[in-house]
């Protein structure tokens, strides 16, 4: 092999694998041609040299993009496409290639039509020109269209372009306005599809002026948003100055390209009243009457003078009008009514629609008033709360926490309900800040039981709530601990050493119920008479005296731990004071 330069050919290297057929020289000078000659070599002599080749040291180049569009018709398509990276040898030239059914074998070479496909340097290869136009196409037809790049070490093709047969949209007709919808700052636009000549369509845009006599923008709108949505037919300009007039333009687009501008429709920006969204049935009573509630929708450019109702009777489906009596002249703008009449009757379920009035006429309907959230429609006031609302009476046991309420009896303690359709919610939670609804056995239950870790403060609290969903004030919250009544406490002495007085001694309980003692009640009296027998000692004190006793008469005296659940057992003695 030469040095490139014209030197001598020279030994460059042994193949000792003789099943080789190939060898790669490295190191070499790019785009430079080198006279390569080879010999076999056998364990006896060396052949006489090959006849020399000529080989230029050329990478491919880089693997050409797919051609695009440039431009194109109903029958004609131009290609384009950007030269690839040479690599160090510099590109001799393009030929493109189409595939007319779809099926990845290109069927013709378009261009440039002529000489040996595969010589890089052919003389028919044209470096510099990067575009194609193809005539006689069939129009709508998809054709596939690939670019075969070449420089000094060969080429390269690229992937595959599936471009159509097609031309621009034709030109719309002026858009119109649908006056049901839209608002004061938004006009809701309706128009055709022209035709495509042969393209898909892509979608359409708006142009418009500022309002009045002001020019037509040189930017399409930028709120219709049809740019790349082809159906429905409609889009909603917004942002504009309520009562306005505007000119609107609008042109279509298909996977080709742009049409030409409609010509203007003046169009105006108001509407009917929005939709009222937020009704609420905020209240109810025995009376009977409902309040109703609402926030003023949208005059869409008109203002509001006036609502509009139905009260719909649930059981017998019948519907009675309603009308807040409001005129142009004397409106009636307030958003909460409470209604009577309309044979509202107490103890019955119903339901409220409603909508605005302006000079453009009736908006449409809200939703019918909600049959779930409280009060549902009914004609009903909120129950009492429930009462001897606490810790149940049952022995308290560490690791759960009972609670207990009254039931509501009457109907007229459930609100005018049937007091059998009073449910009970109880919340708890470590606390009163964290309490949730809790998960009952039965929601007509009066007690409620919740494990929690033994020593552990929980809150809760309780309510009744009738069939209109409206609760009563709540009970509680309480501080409950998760615990039983401490030990009972240990006598150490019970002795009378002074006159009309006895002296008592204890040790506490080792097991104080899982929460702390918080003092002890001492009785002269066994526990058995009044209050005035029985005295508190703080948990500080394990000893008490009992002054004032009748001496010479045997007598019971005991003493009780207490901690938040209540008292333990007690402990007595029984001892004899002293006589002076």
């Amino acid at each position: 092999m030469d040095d490139g330069a014209g030197g001598a050919v020279t030994l460059r290297d042994t193949v000792a694998d003789t099943s080789s057929r190939s060898y790669t020289a490295t190191g070499l000078t790019t785009d430079t041609v080198y006279v390569v000659q080879v010999s076999v070599v056998t364990t006896t002599a060396e052949s006489d040299l090959s006849t020399a080749l000529s080989v230029r040291s050329c990478p491919l180049p880089d693997t050409p993009a797919a051609p695009t569009r440039k431009s194109s018709t109903a029958t004609t398509v131009t290609v384009q496409w950007t030269a690839p990276a040479d690599n160090g040898c510099p590109m001799t030239g393009y030929r493109v290639y189409i595939d007319t059914n779809l099926d990845g074998t290109a069927e013709s070479e378009i261009y440039p039509g002529a000489g040996d496909a595969t010589d890089p340097l052919d003389t028919n290869l044209v470096a510099n020109v990067l575009e194609y136009q193809h005539t006689g196409l069939v129009s709508g037809t998809l054709y596939a269209f690939r670019v075969r790049a070449y420089n000094s070490g060969g080429y390269v093709e690229s992937n595959w372009v599936t471009i159509k047969a097609a031309g621009e949209p034709a030109q719309m007709s002026a858009p119109t306005q649908d006056a049901s919808t839209g608002s004061a700052t938004s006009i809701v636009l309706v128009y055709s599809v022209p035709s495509m000549e042969g393209g898909n369509a892509v979608g359409f845009k708006v142009y418009r002026n500022d309002g009045g006599a002001t020019a037509m923008n040189g930017s399409p709108d930028a709120t219709c948003n049809r740019e790349t949505v082809p159906a429905p037919q409609t889009c909603t300009l917004t942002g504009l100055s309520s009562g306005a007039t505007y000119a609107v333009q609008m042109l279509a687009i298909n996977d080709v390209g742009e049409g030409p501008l409609s010509t203007a429709a003046t169009l105006f920006a108001a509407a009917v009243p929005a939709q009222i969204t937020d009704l609420v049935n905020s209240a109810g009573a025995l009376t009977p009457s409902l309040t109703f509630t609402w926030t003023a929708p949208s005059d869409n450019g008109a203002f509001i003078y006036n609502y509009v109702g139905e009260m719909r009777d649930v059981a017998a489906d019948t519907t009675q009008a309603w009308d807040a009596t409001g005129t142009s002249g004397s409106p009636q703008t307030g958003t909460t009514y409470t209604i009577t009449g309309l044979n509202l009757v107490a103890k019955k379920q119903f339901q409220f629609r409603v909508r605005a009035v302006n000079k453009m006429g009736n908006g449409p309907w809200s939703s019918w008033s909600s049959l779930v959230d409280p009060p549902r429609g009914w004609c009903l006031d909120a129950p009492n709360t429930p009462g001897n609302f606490g810790r149940h009476p049952d022995t308290a046991v560490s690791g759960t926490i009972q609670i207990s309420w009254d039931p509501l009896l009457t109907d007229a303690e459930a609100g005018g309900d049937n007091a059998d359709n009073v449910i009970y919610e109880v919340y708890a939670g470590a606390s009163t800040g964290s309490m949730t609804k809790q998960t009952t056995v039965s929601d007509t239950d009066t007690n409620f039981t919740l494990a929690v870790t033994t020593g552990t403060t929980y809150y809760f609290q309780v309510r009744a709530v009738n069939v209109a969903g409206v609760g009563s004030p709540w009970a509680g919250p309480i501080a409950l601990v998760s615990a039983e009544v401490p030990g009972q406490p240990t006598i150490l002495s019970c002795t009378s050493t002074v006159a009309e007085q006895v002296d008592m001694s204890w040790t506490p309980n080792a097991f104080n119920g899982n929460s702390i003692v918080t003092h002890y009640i001492v009785s002269e009296d066994n526990f058995t008479n009044s209050t005035g027998a029985m005295a508190e000692v703080s948990n500080t004190i394990t000893s008490a005296s009992f002054f004032g006793q009748d001496p010479g008469v045997q007598n019971h005296y005991g003493v009780r731990a207490v901690n938040s659940v209540g008292e333990s057992f007690e402990a007595m003695c029984t001892v004899t004071p002293m006589a002076r």
